[in-house]
């Protein structure tokens, strides 16, 4: 029998399946590198914690957290873009990094869409406007009036320049016409504590990071950013309650990969996310983090990751947020 070129690259295309088969079966064969753009302690942390143990169990591996906080989540992005594409390397990711960041951020040196790869979405959290106790208002309404009487005093924190936290903040200056001075940290987590120490007055911060001093009393809770008011906050108003017309912001965590990763692998880990999020236990442990169990897909990981994006171009256009 004669072998031909058409023969050839069928034997190829054979031996390809075969050797992805066999990288899936192989799959995860060491412990497995998780790259944070958040602290640990901060809402990404949180989130994380409870899902753990279950990826864990259905992997089989460990999963070891590399925490890479700062640059708005860049510091993260470029890392894991330019990481092994070997499945041992995925990017626990949210809104600022692969939405808000790329609209900012002019010099980066990966870009954050197309050298990433959506895995999947865990969960939706909305920010929570809270103020620090010192500050003499109870209620948006009185936050305004405060800040314009006083333009340019009153402070805000966020997680870092492009996060969600700070975009927020913007949108909510832009529609309600106030003066404020922003103070970026390097994550939630050191957010929060300026926030508890003084050093700012008032933050849009992601629910689960701030819930437990909410729940204190050591801060004061004016309105969550959602579009319903949030189950564990029946009593604090959305934003629109409040009196800010068309404002709503819905934060998610997920994770991301290196764009080459296999798709098997891919898929093998985003079921792994998907099996945790299904346990009921696990389901309320993340609502009593402030988390809202929301899981998509790969390819709905990606499709909502170039939606973002082009979502948030105009509101980054119109605050003039940049950065380099």
């Amino acid at each position: 029998m004669r072998f031909t070129r058409r023969m050839a690259l069928a034997l190829a295309a054979a031996s390809m399946l075969v050797a992805g088969d066999a990288t899936a079966q192989e799959w995860p064969s060491k412990p497995i590198e998780l790259v944070s753009v958040g602290a640990a302690g901060g809402s990404t942390d949180t989130v994380w914690r409870v899902l753990e143990n279950s990826v864990i169990r259905t992997l089989g591996q460990q999963v070891v957290v590399n925490y890479k906080p700062g640059g708005g989540g860049n510091i993260a992005g470029e890392y894991v873009a330019k990481s092994n594409p070997d499945g041992y390397t995925f990017m626990l990711t949210t809104i600022h990094t692969h939405g808000i960041a790329p609209n900012v951020f002019k010099n980066l040196n990966y870009d954050p869409v197309e050298d990433l790869k959506g895995v999947a979405r865990m969960v939706v959290l909305p920010n929570v406007l809270y103020a620090n106790n010192n500050l003499p208002i109870n209620s948006v309404k009185e936050l305004i009036e405060y800040a314009k009487e006083n333009p340019g005093k009153v402070n805000y924190a966020s997680s870092s320049i492009g996060a969600s936290t700070h975009l927020s903040a913007e949108l909510f200056a832009l529609q309600t016409g106030v003066e404020m001075m922003h103070v970026p940290y390097k994550a939630s987590a050191p957010a929060v504590q300026g926030m508890l120490s003084g050093e700012a007055d008032i933050s849009f911060e992601n629910l689960s990071a701030v819930m437990p001093h909410i729940q204190a009393g050591t801060v004061k809770a004016l309105a969550v950013t959602t579009g319903g008011r949030w189950h564990d906050l029946p009593d604090t108003p959305t934003m629109v309650e409040a009196g800010v017309e068309g404002y709503e912001v819905a934060s998610w965590f997920g994770i991301v990969a290196p764009r080459e990763t296999p798709d098997d692998i891919v898929a093998r880990f985003a079921d792994a996310i998907r099996i945790a999020l299904e346990d009921q236990d696990t389901v309320a442990r993340m609502l009593a983090a402030g988390a809202q169990p929301a899981y998509l897909g790969p390819q709905e990981t990606e499709d909502l990751i170039r939606a973002e994006v082009a979502r948030w171009k105009p509101v980054v256009e119109a605050a003039g947020v940049t950065a380099e």
